[in-house]
């Protein structure tokens, strides 16, 4: 009796009943639907959040370049507003790439089970 913790279905069996086996061998191809799907849908959030920071990234590096920004010399900055949406920016950048490492262990883990 086989039972799957995350549910799917058994695709091939790899060993007969009464073969003798090796601890590590692949006996059966285990299908969940369900983990693909979840799979893909990381996959495809990591793709956009990687975007989203290299388009970030980019305007400030460009911004940098230029002379117009750098992460000092925010604090001289009279316009508390544009300090503000500064720092909001390299925060969201922050953000968005502590959620790719998140989502980079999780489609780490999902590989494992498919």
């Amino acid at each position: 009796l086989i039972s799957l913790s995350k549910g799917g279905t058994i695709q091939d069996i790899y060993v007969a009943e009464g073969d003798t086996v090796k601890k590590g061998e692949l006996l059966a191809k285990v299908v969940n639907l369900d983990l693909q799907k979840e799979y893909q849908r990381y996959r495809t959030q990591k793709g956009y959040l990687d975007k989203d920071v290299n388009e970030i990234s980019f305007i400030l590096d460009k911004e940098n370049e230029s002379g117009l920004i750098t992460l000092d010399g925010t604090r001289s900055l009279s316009n508390k507003e544009v300090k503000a949406n500064i720092e909001l920016v390299h925060s969201q950048i922050r953000a968005k790439e502590l959620k790719k490492t998140s989502l980079d262990s999780e489609i780490s883990g999902l590989q494992e089970k498919l």
